[in-house]
């Protein structure tokens, strides 16, 4: 997934509960973050410009899960999120 003023590429990404994944993240403008939400509590990573970032995650529950920039990279910023959709 990369990160862009102010949007992510994809917007959207379509997963399976139970399987095991692994995310990459990159920025390929500015310093962007993206916290991840994962019900009760996020998983927040700061992502550099053009550094690649790794996640290993697994979703239990199908519904779906939103992707914020978590660090302020311009007048766009509050409008900035991705969606994980997990299904079944």
């Amino acid at each position: 997934m990369y990160a862009r003023q102010f949007s992510y590429f994809p917007s959207t990404v379509c997963l399976e509960a139970g399987s095991r994944y692994r995310l990459v993240l990159m920025s390929i403008d500015v310093v962007h973050g993206a916290s991840i939400q994962l019900g009760d509590h996020s998983l927040m990573v700061r992502l550099p410009r053009g550094v690649p970032v790794e996640l290993e995650l697994e979703f239990d529950e199908p519904g779906e899960y939103m992707v914020y920039c978590s660090y302020y990279c311009g007048i766009g910023h509050p409008y900035m999120s991705a969606k994980i959709i997990v299904e079944p």
